[in-house]
């Protein structure tokens, strides 16, 4: 019997390990999902489209366009229940921002110039992120309210799995959640992303009350990914979004300006972590 989980996968490596991952339990538990384990992969890249003739203006390591639509033997993941697409057309979308009177707060950390200049076709992330940290977490805000919902639907069905398993065991043993994060920092979605999916998941824990979980991260290095030599682009990418994450575990109560980022302020209430 599997322990209670909630896996969530980003950009295309998190969806491979949440393949394998599938293909394993499903082959330790008689060809089903042990019903104790939640599988959730985000990606701004949408599992239908063909790279190689999309014309999706690639660029930034070619869109890493081979780690699309994961597949292991027969395996795969549930498009409906278990995978959730954030890509999308964003060229209008920065434009807005970088009009907007008065600027939006929320976005102070985009770079509306740069990405303009990108162009239309690399913003849109429907064909993924491009290797650009700042378009993975644009689509990311551009969908925040579906993609909090569904990481709130997830640790609200760990919580009742845990009640359940505690009840069964007759409170005699504790049990918690295991909520853990798999990404790449290599790419664009996954290290864009990562750190507003663990802040999102303490605020849907928050909001059910829930304290009985363990938030842990699996991070895949660039050194991976350079069987055929040093990649100087994947490792600054690497290093600014780790550099972010070790920003970010720091104790809030020792430090002056406490980190909080703010997702829809006009919501009611406003959704920030």
């Amino acid at each position: 019997m599997a322990r209670p989980a909630f896996v969530i996968g980003l950009g295309g490596t998190g969806q491979w390990v949440l393949t394998y991952l599938k293909s394993e339990l499903m082959e330790l538990n008689g060809g089903v999902m042990p019903s104790e384990v939640q599988l959730l992969g985000f990606d701004t890249q949408s599992p239908d489209v063909n790279l190689l003739g999309a014309g999706g203006g690639a660029s930034g390591d070619a869109r890493m366009g081979q780690l699309t639509d994961a597949q292991v033997g027969n395996i795969r993941l549930d498009k409906n229940n278990e995978f959730f697409q954030i890509g999308g057309p964003l060229f209008d979308v920065i434009k807005e921002i970088k009009n907007a009177n008065p600027p939006r707060p929320e976005f102070e950390w985009l770079d509306t110039a740069y990405l303009w200049n990108l162009g239309s076709p690399v913003c849109n992330t429907i064909y993924g992120a491009g290797a650009y940290r700042q378009l993975g977490r644009l689509s990311l805000f551009n969908q925040v309210e579906a993609v909090y919902h569904r990481l709130y639907q997830g640790m609200q069905r760990g919580q009742e799995a845990i009640a359940q398993k505690m009840l069964g065991a007759g409170g005699g043993q504790q049990y918690s959640l295991s909520v853990i994060v798999v990404t790449s920092l290599a790419g664009g979605t996954g290290a864009g992303t990562f750190i507003d999916i663990a802040w999102l998941l303490r605020t849907a824990a928050r909001s059910l009350n829930f304290n009985n979980f363990n938030l842990s991260a699996f991070i895949v290095m660039p050194t991976a990914w350079e069987q055929s030599g040093q990649s100087t682009d994947k490792r600054l990418r690497s290093y600014a979004a780790w550099k972010e994450l070790d920003r970010f575990m720091l104790n809030p109560v020792n430090l002056q300006d406490p980190p909080k980022i703010v997702y829809l302020p006009n919501a009611t209430p406003p959704l920030e972590a």
